[in-house]
């Protein structure tokens, strides 16, 4: 959460005191984030994004042109500092504790794993109601088996969105929220992190992206349901509410499922089927 934070309030320094920028004040809540949690350290790759995408307008198809490239290293070039600061950061924090005593994989099954966790993480943001702490881990898989063909398919179809947002002014956020969930679950499902992605998967800053781009391409409907059709855009203003409360009412369910039968039976198991508070609370000051 601290390392999330740090993403953000990097976002808002950088967008809010523009003024500031110079004087690289907006790369303090990165530091202060990656140093809680190394993901504080994909502001870099996100401010690269951002610059692409929104500050020089860029879409997908243009990044690959030839008269973009100049915009495309002038982007680049403002996000060296935060690339260097977040590469020193994470020496820093190897030294302290080696990343490769943290509990990671090999590279070679972590990429293999990539597309199942794609796909499970999506699976889990649309239909959450299932413990976050039953996520799959390092599972054996192979080029052909189902699961692996199927984050695949996930791959190609979240690509086609990027692709398809970034053409347009008002589904570029949509895009960028989706890349943010990207690169978060690439983060976690890779040696190197802090090496609990396997028994404890971080679902907040990878969902972070998702509801990102879920709003964005809300608001942007019903921007143009307002525009086309006004008394359809009445109707659909209590319909969106509607799904809101349902939305939070399952995750409400899931939240109550991952203390229910995720953490709390696992850490504690002698506590299942007690009524005896009293014992509750000398079991947990103990353990």
């Amino acid at each position: 959460m601290l390392g999330t934070l740090g993403v953000i309030g990097s976002f808002l320094m950088y967008g809010g005191l523009p003024a500031w920028r110079p004087s690289l004040v907006y790369l303090l809540p990165m530091m202060l984030g990656t140093l809680a949690h190394p993901l504080g350290v994909l502001f870099a790759p996100l401010l690269l994004v951002y610059g692409v995408l929104f500050e020089k307008r860029l879409s997908c198809r243009e990044m690959f042109s030839a008269h973009a490239w100049p915009k495309v290293k002038h982007a680049f070039g403002k996000t060296v500092p935060a690339f260097f600061t977040g590469m020193g950061l994470l020496l820093f924090l190897d030294s302290v504790i080696p990343f490769h005593k943290t509990g990671g994989v090999p590279w070679g099954e972590a990429l293999l794993n990539q597309p199942v966790l794609w796909l499970d993480y999506l699976y889990r943001f649309i239909i959450p109601i299932e413990a976050t702490h039953d996520m799959p881990g390092n599972v054996s898989l192979s080029v052909v088996d189902i699961r692996f063909l199927g984050g695949i398919i996930c791959m190609i179809f979240l690509g086609r969105i990027v692709w398809a947002c970034s053409r347009k002014k008002e589904l570029r956020p949509v895009a960028f929220g989706v890349i943010w969930f990207v690169l978060g679950v690439f983060s976690f499902g890779n040696p190197g992190n802090s090496g609990n992605w396997i028994s404890q998967p971080q679902v907040l800053f990878p969902f972070m992206g998702l509801m990102l781009a879920l709003l964005a391409w809300i608001a942007y409907c019903l921007r143009h349901w307002r525009r086309s059709s006004p008394q359809r855009f009445s109707l659909m203003i209590p319909v969106v509410l509607l799904a809101g409360v349902l939305v939070l009412g399952v995750h409400a369910l899931g939240t109550y499922q991952l203390h229910e039968r995720g953490l709390f039976n696992e850490y504690y198991p002698e506590m299942r089927g007690m009524e005896n508070q009293g014992r509750s609370h000398q079991i947990l000051e103990n353990s």
